[in-house]
């Protein structure tokens, strides 16, 4: 049994990419971003999963890779200092100058959420509104080619209550 679904996207994800939209950028708390917030966790943890199979690198529920959370760091600190406050700032919701270790992923929910947000961020390409165009979306720029997740376990994923 994992965490409810709605919870989750009011709990967690609206405040924290609220938080992002008001503090950082306002396209950061659009409804398609967090409806594909809410796709991506579903499809790759259920909701349920903390660490990845097979004893993966990947962790928390959108299963985030130590690796590419190193990476987010680093465009941060290259965005620049004030950008870098903005998504700290969002993490904790007040001031603090540095970002968690990456450890906390694995049950830092906000900081898993604000991550997972940056990663989707980061493409130049606008998040489609309709949840098939979602899934395709979330296979090319989150689980990638390598990744086994497919367009349809996305679908099949996506809680229909929500």
């Amino acid at each position: 049994m994992g965490i409810n679904p709605t919870q989750f996207f009011d709990d967690v994800i609206t405040p924290t990419l609220d938080c992002m939209g008001r503090i950082i950028d306002k396209r950061m708390s659009s409804d398609e971003s967090k409806c594909i917030m809410l796709g991506t966790a579903c499809a790759e943890s259920q909701l349920t999963f903390l660490r990845q199979f097979n004893s993966g690198p990947a962790i928390g529920f959108y299963q985030m890779e130590p690796a590419t959370y190193a990476d987010h760091i680093k465009y941060c600190e290259r965005k620049g200092e004030e950008f870098k406050s903005k998504v700290i700032y969002c993490i904790y919701q007040e001031e603090r100058k540095d970002f968690p270790h990456g450890s906390q992923l694995i049950y830092n929910l906000r900081l898993q959420t604000v991550f997972a947000r940056l990663h989707y961020w980061r493409v130049t390409e606008p998040i489609p509104e309709a949840t098939p165009l979602q899934a395709a979306y979330w296979k090319k720029f989150y689980n990638s080619v390598h990744g086994r997740g497919t367009v349809q376990h996305y679908i099949n994923s996506f809680p229909i209550s929500v």
